[in-house]
């Protein structure tokens, strides 16, 4: 059983792929072929180790495409970087998951973390479709605390925070940056309203419940805490709410007193038992169309 942090190989600056090696054993109920990771806002691929060794013990045939998530993934900073690279960042990790349209049933698993990972899901579902012409292929979607609201008066300092996670110590830097952050945090969340159209959180939000993105027959697995000081577990329960009425089979569980993207190291047994369960129980959907 693997116990150390498995290799990656990069296919972009922020997408990494796992292949399991040829002989590597095949669990015996039928595990996924793909697991699409979305990490959380600055978590890079030694923070969601945790994550990529419990998949690959539990499932070692499955190749994993791990997404990592960078302030200038969200709108306000995406023009920061060039046409080539936001096109690069979002088709890599939809290129790799081609391969899952190929199956005469679903077998993805995916699990985004957080905002940061409920975005870059958002894009690389939106890329896919533009590949293939079909909703990403999942059987079973997977989300740690995500999707936060998108009122502007709740959620300008929760996302200030997040962003703030990966900035220096050095209050020289850190203070700085913290200003620049707020201001372009209120032009996404808060410029929009004024004009009446929808914001950034809005529209990350609609995309994780849009059914030409992601396969409407798939399962869902809401995985949150009331003691979550960045995500509010309303703003969870209603996004899940929505998906029900939608159509997509939805199971939520509230850990209670867990803080934010910390229920798999609160309470390790109750989380992974949630995830292959529903997996094992999910009935195969057809291709996604």
């Amino acid at each position: 059983m693997p116990t150390e942090p498995i290799v990656f190989q990069r296919l972009s600056d922020t997408t990494a792929i796992y292949e399991p090696s040829p002989d590597a054993a095949t669990p015996a109920n039928a595990g996924p072929t793909t697991i699409l990771i979305c990490g959380w806002m600055g978590g890079t691929a030694r923070n969601l180790s945790r994550y990529t060794t419990k998949y690959n013990t539990l499932y070692p045939d499955a190749r994993i495409v791990l997404i990592s998530s960078t302030p200038t993934d969200t709108p306000g900073f995406r023009i920061l970087l060039s046409s080539k690279k936001r096109k690069q960042r979002a088709d890599a990790p939809a290129k790799a998951l081609l391969l899952d349209a190929q199956a005469e049933v679903s077998s993805l698993l995916i699990h985004a973390f957080s905002n940061g990972g409920g975005m870059s899901l958002g894009v690389i579902s939106k890329a896919y479709r533009q590949l293939s012409g079909t909703a990403l292929p999942a059987r079973l979607v997977v989300f740690d605390s995500v999707p936060g609201g998108d009122k502007f008066t709740k959620e300008f300092g929760r996302w200030v925070s997040a962003f703030a996670v990966g900035l220096p110590s050095n209050i020289l830097i850190r203070w700085p940056a913290l200003v620049l952050l707020g201001l372009v945090v209120a032009v996404q969340l808060g410029l929009p309203s004024l004009f009446g159209t929808a914001n950034a959180a809005t529209k990350a939000r609609a995309d994780l419940n849009d059914e030409k993105l992601i396969n409407p027959q798939s399962k869902r697995l809401y995985l949150y805490s009331e003691a979550d000081a960045l995500i509010g577990a309303n703003e969870v329960r209603e996004h899940a709410a929505e998906s029900a009425s939608k159509g997509w089979s939805v199971e939520t569980i509230n850990f209670q007193t867990s803080g934010h993207i910390r229920h798999a190291i609160e309470d390790p047994e109750r989380y992974w038992k949630a995830i292959t369960e529903l997996w094992n129980s999910s009935v195969q959907p057809k291709k996604a169309v």
